[in-house]
């Protein structure tokens, strides 16, 4: 995804979430327009680990839900300082056994041929979030680790108010320790639990009030993660510290 779609503004059902991700991981570096995409009813329960029983109660429903997702992109001017796409332009269950959809016109420019400034993950690292939050912000954070790479960088940390506006939390979790608890906390588990990173938070305050969150994120233990894109970044990122120490 272009770096832009990934700072976005997002929330919609965790299906609905990952329904879209699975549609861009379907286009091709060839690709020059969104064609529609088409996969079985079987299939798309064996991605969402759900059950097909439930998912055939529930397609017609999903679908409606995906072509109403809207995404947030920011703009540069501060009179307007987002504009609103629709994710989906068409998703259609044909009563049959298959669903079918197209990714929006709106989001064209931010998913077609990209040659820089976009971020890059494997799905199956978000493929058994239980929270729309922990797919967020670990967008979020390979986004971050690519920056870093980039800019020969070692941290990076949000202000609370910024994980509140990327997270679509202005107006929930009012109370820091809900947030805390209820969304970053949550969230971070998943993401060492079930990703190719591991993330440690720490927060800063301002007086009595917690204002920035760091994060320290590393490649998880398991094997399989030396095949994962971000691997070879945070690597020569652990090497970069480790001459600095020396």
């Amino acid at each position: 995804m272009d770096n832009r779609l990934i700072e976005s503004k997002q929330m919609m059902p965790l299906n609905a979430a990952k329904i879209v991700r699975m549609a861009i991981a379907k286009i091709t570096y060839e690709d020059e327009i969104f064609r529609t995409y088409s996969c079985s009813i079987t299939e798309l329960a064996e991605f969402l680990r759900v059950s097909k029983s439930n998912l055939y109660r529930d397609i017609r429903g999903i679908c409606d839900v995906l072509e109403r997702s809207r995404v947030f992109v920011g703009t540069d001017d501060p009179a307007h300082p987002w504009k609103r796409l629709q994710w989906i332009d068409y998703a259609r269950y044909d009563g049959n056994g298959v669903v079918s959809m197209r990714l929006s016109k709106d989001v064209e420019p931010y998913l077609i041929g990209l040659r820089k400034c976009y971020t890059q993950y494997r799905l199956r690292n978000i493929v058994d979030f239980s929270s729309f939050y922990a797919i967020r912000l670990y967008e979020l954070l390979i986004h971050q680790i690519n920056l870093l790479d980039y800019n020969g960088g070692e941290s990076f940390s949000y202000t609370v108010d910024e994980l509140r506006e990327l997270l679509f939390c202005e107006t929930k979790f009012t109370r820091f320790a809900d947030f805390r608890r209820k969304v970053l906390n949550l969230a971070v588990r998943e993401i060492n639990e079930k990703s190719d990173i591991h993330v440690e938070m720490i927060f800063f305050r301002q007086g009595k009030v917690y204002h920035k969150v760091a994060f320290n994120v590393r490649v998880n233990t398991d094997p399989e993660n030396r095949n994962s894109p971000i691997y070879s970044i945070v690597s020569r990122q652990e090497q970069r510290t480790n001459l600095l120490i020396e």
